[in-house]
């Protein structure tokens, strides 16, 4: 019996010897919880540039930006994983991924994304739904902006990009669903674009500014949308929340209306493929968010009809552009029709699924747009 107490006891002490190492290693104090993270490549190899959370600074100060304290590591490996190996040792500490707000992927490695990506899908800590941009430049131009208040955090790119998807400037980046849409090689893929300019105030400040969207093709860099072209394409995929649209009235007026809900109906029509017929049609409901004429009252029926045919004419000329730049120019299917064919017409689908780049310049989608006018101002009714 004492035997047994005995070996017990040791055994007791050993357990507890080997968790309190293990816990030691697990503990926040001893972890880089790391908040963002940037992909450039060098001669040598991979070039990371690495957020983290400064603990001590955010916890030690009143101040609004103490949130967004963190310290910058950069790290050099022959792979991403054997640069972020190294972070160890350059911190002491071990690396948390679970808290990475964002990764940003630099020019030099734009052409190689999904293999760039690769450790961030199989590491088992790493989120699944962190986000993901693309640089004009380094990454590290955009994970090392200084602005009057210190280094502009990765939680502020993280919302700067989420503000862009609320107001339909930027599409969804989480890294699942672009992976899932490289795996598809008949469709584009659209990833934010992040650039920085100076400051108001000189030198000293940086801004991070999303620029648009890079469009990408079989993991290649294709062309470069503008935000405004982000929007519409969107809005014909049924995926736009709130937008802004600025145009002129017949006398010379800045007039910005301020898309407030969109319904889309995609119809891929009875002409079989190569050749189809595709019909889109939006619904939205508007308020004019803006009539600079200086005149309170300027805003009458026959005022607001014109501004609704204006703001029609738009949004369909527009569109047809970009449906040219992509389909006919660029043969980039960021429009998902492929998705569409292959449920419709599967049969001929398939047919030409091999060679969907001869079938794209074919399409060309015939837009009509309605819209319902729901806000003209504080005291003004309805508008139909």
């Amino acid at each position: 019996m004492k035997r047994m107490i005995a070996v017990t006891a040791v055994f007791v002490l050993i357990s507890a010897l080997f968790s309190s190492c293990s816990s030691a290693d697990t503990e926040l104090r001893n972890r880089l919880i790391i908040e963002g993270m940037g992909v450039d490549r060098d001669a040598d190899g991979f070039v990371l540039t690495v957020q983290a959370l400064n603990t001590t600074e955010s916890l030690s100060s009143d101040s609004p930006a103490s949130s967004e304290a963190v310290s910058v590591y950069t790290v050099k490996g022959n792979s991403v994983s054997d640069a972020l190996s190294r972070l160890r040792l350059v911190s002491g500490k071990n690396p948390l991924y679970s808290q990475n707000r964002i990764i940003i992927i630099g020019s030099s490695v734009e052409n190689e994304i999904p293999e760039t990506v690769d450790f961030f899908v199989r590491e088992y800590a790493s989120r699944i739904n962190v986000l993901v941009a693309v640089s004009e430049n380094k990454a590290s131009d955009i994970l090392n902006s200084q602005s009057e208040a210190g280094t502009i955090g990765a939680k502020s790119v993280q919302k700067i990009i989420e503000q862009g998807k609320l107001y339909s400037c930027a599409g969804n980046s989480e890294i699942y669903a672009l992976m899932n849409g490289f795996s598809d090689k008949n469709s584009g893929v659209c990833i934010p674009l992040l650039g920085t300019e100076k400051g108001v105030k000189g030198e000293d400040e940086e801004n991070v500014n999303l620029k648009g969207a890079r469009v990408f093709k079989n993991g290649k860099a294709q062309c470069t949308l503008t935000s405004e072209e982000v929007s519409y394409l969107l809005l014909s995929t049924g995926k736009s929340n709130k937008c802004e649209i600025t145009f002129k009235d017949s006398d010379s007026v800045n007039v910005t209306v301020e898309i407030l809900k969109s319904r889309t109906k995609v119809n891929t029509g009875n002409k079989a493929l190569p050749n189809p017929d595709v019909s889109i049609e939006l619904n939205l409901s508007a308020g004019v968010l803006e009539y600079a004429s200086g005149t309170p009252d300027g805003l009458n029926r026959e005022k607001l009809g014109e501004i609704n045919a204006l703001l029609k004419e738009k949004i369909e000329n527009d569109l047809s552009e970009l449906f040219k730049k992509m389909l006919k120019e660029e043969k980039t299917d960021v429009f998902k029709f492929d998705r569409r064919f292959s449920l419709t017409q599967s049969r001929k689908y398939y047919e030409f699924a091999d060679e969907w780049d001869s079938v794209i310049g074919n399409i060309e989608p015939k837009v009509n747009v309605n819209i319902e006018l729901k806000r003209i101002g504080i005291n003004s009714a309805k508008f139909s």
